[in-house]
């Protein structure tokens, strides 16, 4: 992919950023630090790509969800059916967490964008919080290309072995990231529960009077 990337760059960075963003990011950072790629240009494209898998997930989402096999499929699954119900709260009460983990959970984006819709989450917010959240996720990526490129050329026959544990680090801090978040969430949800037996409970209370 670097070899296209680096001979005619813009209609790749267009094609792979409708599929994964993050990979051609770090591509195209790399294309920067060896004065190949115009950064704002290629920023550009690959934030519209997100863009466009955003409206099209979403709206294959919102579509199955009007599917009546689709519906009775979850229905009858109790995995799918207990993991809809899980999502739909999310989506609702915590789209920013849920994007932010959706942003960094490669291999599975798609499928939390499709659910969005599916969960009929608000579209306008959903597009403005994962816009926001994507566009210093792929200037983070493209500095990770480009301080990789600096630190291989400048190490020497270390360079190999910097880079890599740049690139290690990186993946520890997405993990750490995507734990703290997930317990968050999780905490939340935690506490929305207990609050809503504690309200029902001097209800019960009354009618067993």
């Amino acid at each position: 992919m670097l070899h296209a990337l680096l001979h005619d760059p813009y209609p790749v960075i267009a094609l792979v950023s409708l599929i994964e963003g993050a990979a051609i990011a770090i591509a195209a950072g790399v294309g920067f630090a060896l004065g190949y790629i115009d950064p704002y240009f290629a920023f550009a494209i690959i934030l519209a790509g997100v863009f466009v898998q955003d409206v099209v997930y979403y709206h294959l989402g919102r579509w199955a969800a009007t599917q009546q096999r689709v519906r009775d499929f979850a229905t009858r699954t109790k995995l799918l059916r207990e993991n809809v119900l899980t999502l739909e709260a999310a989506w609702r009460k915590e789209m920013f967490l849920v994007l932010l983990l959706a942003k960094f959970a490669y291999g599975i984006y798609v499928p939390f964008v499709v659910s969005a819709g599916m969960s009929e989450a608000p579209f306008w917010k959903f597009i403005g919080l994962s816009m926001a959240i994507s566009a210093p996720t792929i200037v983070m990526w493209m500095g990770v290309g480009y301080g990789m490129t600096h630190l291989y050329g400048s190490g020497g026959h270390d360079g190999a072995y910097i880079a890599a544990g740049v690139g290690v680090a990186g993946l520890a801090a997405l993990f750490f990231v995507m734990r703290q978040a997930r317990r968050h969430l999780n905490r939340r949800q935690a506490a929305q529960k207990s609050h809503v037996i504690d309200s029902d409970g001097p209800s019960q209370a009354k009618t067993a009077r």
